[in-house]
């Protein structure tokens, strides 16, 4: 920060507003962030030098029934400062407590979380199917059985008049057609031969489109997103971080019963460690509930640390575009001198340029459309195969179990 050399300094106060303010260390701060280089041309252009004062209680502030104010804006209302020197989002209640300048930027309130990523699925076997997809197939499976068993009866084969033989025999075809396997029965009669032939072509069909779908799922496996709207996020009950004392705070704490948002407290935190939060939230632990260019800020950092976009933003806006204004003490005459400069700023695509450079990352985000899973491709790993051998070890066991049964049970017989 460079302070213009004049007997007069602008007290602005700041907190944490990613990319706009950022505060490292401890008291006192160091002030980093695209405001403080547009704070230098105003200061420059009206020709005073900078104090930046941070709030005793680190939060933007919230109206207290009394009717005061706490963090920065109860500095705006005492006037213990001449203006911020970050921006607010214009709300009625803020409005009335203070005054805002020329809108810099316009915002919007979003939720973020990690992405999912490919990984291991012990039951992964099962996944080509849906459940309703297996149940009828095991349904026409029992189906199937009963109309063979029943022709075959009526229909014995000379060489096999057994009806416990002619059952089992058909047990272990209708089975061995969907696995795949050879038998050495033949159908006799029209009929037997019609439903036969019929359960052979859907057990084809059926066979072929597992494999083919289970080698898709195992090759480029499709990710669901844990959640697309306020109502998924409900519905998921992760835990949502919200800043203390901001818009979307406030707007869950005054939800009334039957809102989508008074849905969302149950799962609600608030928390003033930013880098705790931060952290959280970067490991996958918690989404996390605020504006799109706070967002959008920790794209560009986790980018520039990583080189991978891990997060992505729910589709579904909430509240709408706001106007991101700086804020001066009521009938401050400050504001008529800055509102002529921060629009010859905007006019000339100055702030856009400056608000642009503190992310000069982001934009990697953007256009790798991050709000779709990543779906790269990965090596296999012997947890991808669990399920199936978990599958194959249960078929040894009942083998093994029928063999010693039959040991049991022909030593008996002799």
């Amino acid at each position: 920060m460079s302070a213009v050399n004049t007997t007069s300094c602008l007290k602005l106060c700041v907190y944490h507003f990613w990319p706009f303010i950022m505060l490292k260390g401890s008291r006192p701060y160091i002030i980093e962030g695209t405001m403080v280089n547009t704070m230098n041309v105003i200061a420059n252009k009206l020709n005073f030098c900078i104090e930046y004062v941070v709030p005793d209680d680190l939060v933007y502030g919230e109206e207290l029934p009394n009717g005061t104010w706490t963090g920065m804006m109860g500095l705006l209302t005492r006037s213990e400062v001449d203006m911020s020197g970050v921006v607010f989002s214009q709300q009625y209640n803020r409005a009335k407590a203070v005054d805002f300048s020329e809108p810099l930027h316009m915002n919007d309130q979003a939720v973020a979380y990690k992405r999912p990523q490919p990984e291991p699925d012990i039951a992964g076997f099962m996944r080509p199917y849906t459940r309703l997809i297996w149940i009828t197939q095991l349904v026409t499976l029992f189906v199937v059985f009963m109309c063979i068993t029943f022709v075959s009866y009526y229909t014995p084969r000379q060489e096999d008049n057994d009806s416990n033989e002619r059952v089992w025999t058909a047990t272990l075809w209708t089975v061995a057609a969907p696995l795949a396997q050879a038998s050495s029965w033949l159908p006799r009669g029209d009929s037997l031969r019609i439903i036969a032939g019929t359960w052979l072509l859907m057990a084809f069909i059926l066979g072929s489109v597992y494999r083919s779908n289970l080698k898709a799922m195992l090759i480029l496996p499709k990710l669901r997103l844990p959640f697309n709207s306020l109502e998924e996020l409900i519905e998921s009950g992760i835990t949502t971080y919200t800043g203390a004392a901001n818009i979307v705070t406030q707007a869950i704490q005054e939800a009334t019963p039957g809102t989508r948002l008074y849905g969302l407290k149950k799962q609600h935190k608030i928390d003033n460690n930013v880098y705790d939060a931060l952290r959280r939230f970067n490991l996958g632990l918690e989404a996390v509930f605020t504006s799109r260019i706070y967002i959008y800020s920790v794209f560009d950092m986790n980018f520039a640390r990583t080189g991978r976009c891990d997060h992505y933003i729910a589709q579904e806006n909430y509240f709408g575009a706001t106007s991101l204004s700086l804020a001066f003490p009521k009938r401050s005459p400050l504001k008529e001198r800055v509102d002529p400069v921060i629009r010859n700023l905007k006019e000339f695509g100055i702030l856009d340029h400056m608000y642009l450079s503190g992310m000069p990352n982001v934009g990697h985000c953007l256009k790798a459309d991050f709000n779709k899973p990543d779906n790269d491709l990965r090596p296999l790993q012997p947890s991808d195969f669990y399920g199936v051998f978990c599958v194959y070890a249960g078929g040894i066991l009942l083998g093994a179990q029928a063999f010693i049964f039959e040991l049991i049970l022909g030593s008996a017989y002799n």
